[in-house]
């Protein structure tokens, strides 16, 4: 069987079953490689094993193609970073096999792309979560079990039956097979967890690929209208596809305006019309009084060390006439490297992190509640995907004190909307 042949032909099945699929796949290549045990992508490309795709039935190979076409949509690859890159895999499959299970239900795709998941393919996780909350949960469970977090691609771990939104769920012990193992019940090579490769552009280059995905995806959902509001293009696709939200500087130039406009409110009256019964504005802050900043910069390392250095260096040339005392602090999995009342360029060149790791916001608010820190304006530097907040943590006076700068775009926008204004790094 002439394989790159059958690409070929399953292309445009999917062109006629989907428009917006078929036209997106026709801008990513699938290249046949012997050297991969299955199949894979880097987000960039998508890569077979001939020999693979050969022994499948024609159903199942439309829902490995789908599969890692739909990896690279959710850019899975750019954003298993930091973690253990197995269960990170598994995830990552658990979403992206929910959404084809999803998507082949679907009439069109019945019809005119059928798919079937092959034997031993990651089970598909209901509930709706995002590839890093499954990942925090599979996590949790290895521990809670006691497991080695640091076993190889082939590995027993221990999964939810079901992975719902409460988190509930009894707990079993699953194998995942290594890739291109052979089947127990059937003479082919097992899909296993493997197939995300590390995106090898640098993150400028990741950065232009993502805004040429998002174009493509547009363009796509317009060559299918019906597409922008169907159940089997993924939320997380179609959030992504939408505008991107403000620039950090104008968007932090515009909160400090506000809170400076606020000065003179209520809560500092005009002491002089008091006996009179007549309560105004006063004039605000003295010439004593500033605001306190705080600056929480994630250092798990996602962002690079240049990102972070630009912008903090444009961070405090922005407020320097604006009033505000500079705090700055790193965080990952807890907050590390406190550094206090940054006034000068030489301390500035100070802060810098000596410690990475995971990735949990709630440390920041933790590390706050236990130093009884009350910010007047705090921004949290971040690439977006730091698992969930708790619920006591969701506090409206901290929320509307609270800038988020995304070094890069996130599909989980609701989350951030707890968390306070969103911004993107970069801009004007």
């Amino acid at each position: 069987m002439d394989m790159q042949h059958e690409i070929g032909r399953m292309r445009m099945d999917l062109l006629h079953a989907s428009p917006f699929y078929g036209t997106l796949l026709l801008h990513i290549p699938v290249r046949q490689d012997e050297s991969v045990p299955t199949a894979c992508t880097n987000g960039r490309v998508i890569r077979y094993n001939p020999g693979f795709m050969s022994a499948l039935k024609p159903e199942e190979r439309r829902f490995v193609l789908m599969h890692e076409l739909i990896h690279v949509l959710l850019r899975h690859p750019s954003r298993c970073r930091g973690g253990n890159p197995f269960l990170q895999n598994v995830a990552a499959d658990m979403v992206v096999n929910n959404i084809c299970s999803t998507i082949s239900r679907s009439r069109d795709f019945r019809t005119g792309f059928r798919m079937v998941m092959p034997p031993q393919g990651i089970s598909p996780s209901p509930g709706g979560l995002s590839m890093e909350e499954l990942y925090a949960r599979l996590v949790d469970d290895q521990l809670k079990k006691g497991e080695d977090l640091r076993k190889g691609s082939a590995a027993e771990i221990w999964i939810r039956k079901d992975y719902g939104k409460d988190g509930k769920g009894d707990r079993e012990k699953v194998l995942i097979p290594a890739p291109g193992a052979i089947s127990t019940d059937r003479n082919s090579r097992a899909l296993g967890s493997a197939d995300l490769e590390e995106d090898p552009r640098s993150p400028a280059e990741q950065k232009l690929a993502e805004k040429e995905l998002r174009r493509l995806i547009q363009a796509s959902l317009k060559g299918d209208p019906g597409a922008g509001i169907s159940s089997f293009v993924p939320r997380e696709v179609r959030i992504f596809a939408q505008s991107r939200p403000l620039p950090w500087k104008r968007l932090l130039r515009d909160f400090l305006d506000e809170v400076r406009d606020d000065d003179a409110s209520y809560a500092t009256p005009e002491r002089k019309y008091i006996h009179m019964d007549l309560i105004i504005p006063g004039h605000g802050l003295t010439e004593e009084q500033v605001r306190e900043m705080w600056v929480f910069v994630d250092s798990s390392g996602s962002i690079s060390p240049e990102e972070i250095g630009k912008f903090l260096s444009e961070l405090y040339h922005l407020i320097r006439d604006m009033r505000c005392v500079l705090h700055i602090a790193y965080w990952d999995t807890s907050v590390t490297d406190v550094y206090r009342n940054i006034d000068t360029v030489a301390k500035l060149r100070e802060c810098r992190p000596n410690h990475s790791g995971g990735t949990n916001i709630n440390c920041v608010y933790q590390w706050i509640e236990e130093n009884k820190i009350k910010p007047d304006v705090m921004v949290i530097l971040t690439d977006g995907w730091f698992g969930m907040l708790l619920d006591r943590y969701k506090k409206r006076k901290l929320r509307d004190r609270t800038i988020l700068v995304l070094s890069q775009d996130s599909v989980n926008m609701d989350k951030m909307r707890e968390i306070g204004r969103t911004a993107v790094l970069g801009g004007k």
